[in-house]
């Protein structure tokens, strides 16, 4: 088999499809023709670290480059001698995070009415232990939003001591704690992240703000889990079609937030939550192995 080589610029925003997505899906996409390469980006922030890392890649050219946004699809292009071997991330369908297009260049989208399906199935694994964590993360840095979580939770653990909160990656930990011991809330947070909590399955519920393909993913993983999950709602923001099991709550509720913890303060779900929105990993393959040779021809 003529094997082409697939290249990903991933920012650092989303360097998780760097480090979690991109080895689930390699055994697939090798078996499919592709080559896929994806370097996890810096952590350290700066553009020019970032323009470093991709010049870098210069020397490591792919026959297909697959750009996740802006910045690197002009990287991307600043490399390739032909603009239709590049591909350029739409994000999630219905919500586009970048707001730009640039003419001649296919741009695919993921999610429920996009090119790849999102999420993807995760194998059930409740078996009905409780726990007393809940889980907030979000897609991108929300400090006000935040708060008003910490503020809410606390409200809860005056009747439900016992819980304690785990955050996600996408939460900014030593300045939330801060704020919580400043409003006197520090025994709120505990030290678990959320996927400790889920691995050892001691969430009961999660909290999500700012869908991307993160925290959809650990949406979808958390249903697997048992795990009761909502998502913070923003005004100008739609949320339909996101993996859930209870609706949407205003960011700025906080009773409304505290009415929720202390629904799942109760326990998980008395039975598996059956999943519907999630698809194969061979699905994803095949999409994603359908838009490269489409773009490399």
């Amino acid at each position: 088999m003529n094997m082409k080589r697939l290249l990903w610029l991933v920012p650092p925003s989303e360097a998780w499809l760097a480090s979690n997505l991109a080895p689930r899906l390699e055994p697939g996409l090798r078996s499919a023709g592709f080559n896929l390469k994806a370097p996890i980006p810096p952590k350290e922030p700066g553009l020019a670290r970032l323009l470093i890392h991709y010049a870098r890649l210069m020397f490591h050219q792919g026959d297909i480059v697959h750009a996740f946004d802006g910045l690197s699809a002009i990287a991307g292009l600043s490399f390739r001698r032909a603009k239709e071997r590049v591909v350029v991330d739409g994000g999630i369908a219905g919500r586009p995070i970048w707001g730009w297009r640039i003419p001649g260049l296919k741009t695919v989208s993921w999610g429920s009415g996009g090119d790849l399906p999102w999420p993807t199935r995760h194998k059930p694994v409740w078996d009905g232990r409780n726990g007393n964590m809940i889980g907030f993360d979000s897609g991108k840095t929300a400090n006000k939003m935040a708060q008003s979580v910490v503020w809410a939770f606390e409200i809860t653990r005056q009747v439900a001591p016992r819980l304690k909160l785990s955050l996600g990656e996408g939460i900014r930990r030593i300045e939330l704690q801060q704020f919580a011991q400043a409003v006197g809330a520090r025994m709120a947070i505990g030290e678990d992240s959320c996927e400790r909590a889920l691995d050892e399955q001691q969430m009961q519920g999660l909290l999500l703000a700012h869908p991307n393909r993160r925290v959809i993913d650990l949406a979808a993983r958390a249903l697997a889990f048992g795990c009761r999950v909502a998502w913070v709602q923003e005004k100008g923001y739609p949320l339909g079609g996101l993996p859930s099991t209870d609706a949407p709550v205003d960011w700025s509720d906080r009773p409304g937030l505290a009415r929720l913890f202390l629904r799942w303060s109760d326990g998980p779900s008395s039975h598996h939550i059956e999943d519907k929105w999630g698809s194969d990993m061979q699905d994803l393959v095949r999409n994603l192995a359908r838009v490269y040779e489409d773009s490399g021809r």
